[in-house]
């Protein structure tokens, strides 16, 4: 049945522009002559086949329709903050889709390793410092972190408070901005729960799952993600959960991630609970972030009268802490839908969609998923008596303090060696994603999980397609023979192990066993590439490796590649 008060549109009206994004899901595309509440720039979220067939139309309707009930405020801070769907667009009585606002300009970013503008996706502060110094070109300080924590606590209080889970919340939906005070802005709203009904069935960002079967659609869900998050822009990677680095900054806020991040619902705390402490926090943040305490080890006991002899002891060679290299943090993938928004004048009513002059812009494309982290590297200086501090004194091996990209000429050898780097910047992080997913497979998983691993195989696939047209157009003649042959061999063999591995997830999801995985042409066909790719990234690292240490830039391991 329909739901009054949902605003709808033939497709064949409307005027489509570019292209914007691609997802699990379809596809978006700016559109031309409307504005949302009079104000707003549009988009049209295209289902693919597959999604109409699993679409519930009814729940995707009455979410229309939530909109325009709401109190002038309500529906303005809605528009404002999300992008929640705003008309149905139909062909015929079939719905094909949906029209929401374009995300707001200080929702995107420049890196500092490339001149186009990306959507600002949490993925992007789940890294180090230094990262987030060189590629993102920020400091992001504690203070920052508490108030973007706060932004979202209160948005997604004020969401449960109208009936609204976010469920998949993750990364990927989204968007920060450190203009002003910081805030947050949430895409996917499609995905979202309405008085516990979904219009798609509800699907968890790989590694942002919760425990046990829990299903992703209720404000519980939402907390102990909250909890996860919390805890992973303190300690500046895309996994983990340990709260010591939050606990250094603001004991009461780190108690609430540990009890949001419990395996029983029940004993996780409401997203209002975490408002007052957040807000004394940002007040309390320190300037920069400490290492946690070195936690106490318990005394070795005196053995009295041992009618054993005591063991001579033989003196070990001095350990030698490992020659200091580029330690790979992750590039991150933003969800899809970029667009962008003109500045606006505020009006008292929120209206539904209405033929407006022609407005739109085209961002640039998504970037992809980061993942990695340090601390490995941090527990091996502890092990050799090196400070957490006087590391951050001397600055990372790579890092050269200013935050951007080098300026030095493109057509010298330095200069073509350091632009080289920058596109081995971009890589990080794909192969991480790609062996947790091929790990997930071989287990067999249930449908959504296997559709999650088919999304990051497709999303790699076109990642290294892409870092390979950049190589190709980038002239790197000044640099030893072979090396840009060796990588661009690399690069494209692991695409076609992801492409492989694709096909995989899908030959498998009609019934799934190891046997049957382990015994496809499809694994074969990744098996053979990999081996393909892992020779010819061996031999890049072992030239690019003396080049990298003749200007100070980043050397790499094989698998870093």
């Amino acid at each position: 049945m329909s739901a009054p008060g949902a605003a709808r549109v033939q497709l064949a009206a409307l005027v489509r522009g570019a292209q914007l994004g691609k997802g699990g899901q379809g596809t978006v595309w700016a559109v031309q002559k409307r504005l949302i509440n009079g104000e707003w720039p549009v988009v049209y979220k295209e289902y693919d086949g597959k999604s109409r067939s699993e679409l519930r139309a009814d729940v995707l309707e009455r979410m229309v329709a939530f909109l325009p009930r709401q109190a002038d405020g309500t529906a303005r801070w809605l528009g404002e903050h999300t992008a929640w769907p705003a008309a149905l667009v139909n062909q015929g009585n079939d719905v094909h889709g949906f029209l929401m606002r374009q995300i707001p300009e200080e929702y995107f970013r420049v890196l500092t390793t490339s001149p186009e503008k990306r959507t600002s996706g949490f993925e992007f502060l789940l890294n180090k410092d230094a990262y987030l110094r060189k590629v993102v070109g920020i400091s992001f300080t504690p203070r920052q972190r508490f108030q973007l924590l706060l932004d979202l606590a209160e948005k997604l209080d004020r969401l449960h408070g109208l009936g609204v889970v976010v469920g998949d919340l993750s990364p990927k939906n989204l968007l920060f901005s450190l203009q002003g005070s910081p805030s947050c802005f949430l895409i996917d709203c499609d995905a979202m729960v309405l008085s516990g009904q979904w219009a798609l069935k509800p699907v968890q960002t790989p590694g942002w799952s919760l425990p046990g079967a829990e299903e992703p659609t209720t404000r519980a869900g939402d907390v102990y993600k909250f909890g996860l998050l919390a805890a992973r822009l303190f300690i500046g990677d895309q996994v983990g959960s340990d709260v010591d680095i939050l606990r250094s900054a603001d004991r009461a806020v780190a108690q609430l991630a540990e009890r949001s991040l419990a395996d029983q619902p029940a004993q996780r705390p409401a997203l209002a609970d975490w408002l007052g402490p957040l807000r004394s926090a940002v007040v309390t943040a320190p300037a920069r972030l400490s290492p946690p305490a070195a936690r106490p080890t318990a005394p070795t006991p005196t053995v009295v009268n041992s009618p054993t002899p005591t063991p001579t002891v033989v003196n070990s060679p001095a350990w030698t802490p490992p020659r200091r290299r580029t330690v790979r943090t992750p590039t991150p993938t933003p969800a899809p839908n970029p667009t962008r928004t003109p500045s606006r004048t505020p009006t008292p009513a929120w209206t539904v969609p209405t033929p407006a002059r022609t407005l739109t812009r085209t961002p640039a494309p998504a970037p992809r998923g980061l993942s990695g982290g340090w601390i490995f590297f941090l527990l091996l200086l502890i092990a050799a008596g090196i400070g957490v501090g006087a590391l951050l004194a001397n600055g990372a091996p790579w890092d050269d303090g200013a935050g951007g990209s080098s300026s030095e000429a493109p057509d010298t050898r330095e200069g073509q060696a350091k632009k080289l780097e920058s596109l081995l910047w971009e890589n990080d992080g794909t192969r991480g994603s790609v062996s947790k997913s091929v790990e997930s497979v071989m287990g067999c998983p249930g449908d959504s999980e296997l559709q999650e691993a088919k999304g990051v195989f497709d999303e790699a696939a076109a990642n290294r397609d892409r870092l390979v047209d950049a190589v190709e157009g980038v002239g790197l003649d000044q640099l030893p023979d072979g090396l840009t042959a060796d990588l661009l061999a690399g690069w494209k063999s692991s695409a076609d192990a992801d492409r492989a591995y694709s096909r995989l997830a899908t030959e498998v999801a009609d019934g799934c066993t190891t046997s049957l995985v382990t015994s496809s042409d499809a694994w074969a066909d990744a098996d053979r590439a990999n081996v393909q790719a892992t020779r010819a990234k061996k031999d890049f690292v072992e030239a690019w490796n003396p080049l990298a240490e003749e200007y100070g830039l980043r050397t790499l391991s094989w698998d870093e590649v």
